[in-house]
């Protein structure tokens, strides 16, 4: 999902994509640096209510043009799309 967010054409899905995945950064550090005691449940929580405003914001993209961006990185790297 985070790559067709970056690679979609639409600015707002690109940052939208960019913010997702540095979650995503996170909760692997979590999962693999055991370590890292900055991870608990406040900061779960935290990023969490971050991803759902992310989403929510995907809401303000004209859908049209974020389909056809969709569809075009679809076709420009081979794989099958059915939106």
């Amino acid at each position: 999902m985070v790559r067709y967010l970056k690679n979609s054409g639409i600015d707002g899905a690109k940052y939208v994509g960019e913010k997702m995945n540095d979650i995503r950064e996170k909760r692997n550090n979590a999962d693999y640096e055991l370590s890292d005691s900055s991870f608990n449940k406040n900061t779960c929580a935290l990023y969490c209510s971050m991803a759902e405003t992310l989403v929510n914001q995907l809401d303000f993209i004209d859908k049209q043009s974020f389909k056809d961006g969709l569809i075009q990185y679809a076709k420009l790297i081979n794989e099958p799309y059915n939106l």
